[in-house]
């Protein structure tokens, strides 16, 4: 898999994944933040959430969209575990993992996580996307 494949998810699936031709977020070496509309690591630095995060620290990504925060966090994080309902983001979160591609393992689903972050509430509109 590489970066077009991204590209292609984002004219496939307008809705959940971007607007106005751009991406929701940036995902170092992989979207530009010029791509974007928000840059992923300005805004959790912002937030503090990259100050809580070391080698010792799983977390629990509920609602990980496309994946993009999950696979910055993971840069520092020792596991990450990102869900997502939307089965077009959870195969685009996928694609995006196989390309950035931290070294972790995959997680037990069952583990304790030391962080749970949920920086976006979305509301589904009445046509689904």
């Amino acid at each position: 898999m590489n970066k077009n494949y991204l590209r292609e998810q984002l004219k496939k699936y307008p809705g959940f994944y971007g607007r106005n031709g751009k991406f929701y977020q940036s995902l170092d070496g992989v979207v530009s933040e010029d791509e974007a509309r928000r840059p992923t690591t300005e805004r959790l630095t912002k937030y503090g959430v990259l100050d809580v995060i070391n080698k010792d620290t799983d977390i629990l990504d509920i609602g990980c969209n496309a994946g993009f925060i999950s696979l910055t966090a993971a840069k520092k994080a020792k596991s990450v575990l990102g869900l997502e309902s939307e089965p077009e983001l959870t195969n685009i979160a996928n694609g995006a993992k196989s390309i950035v591609n931290h070294g972790h393992e995959e997680t037990d689903e069952k583990q304790k996580m030391d962080r749970k972050f949920y920086l976006l509430k979305r509301k589904r509109k009445p046509n689904g996307m």
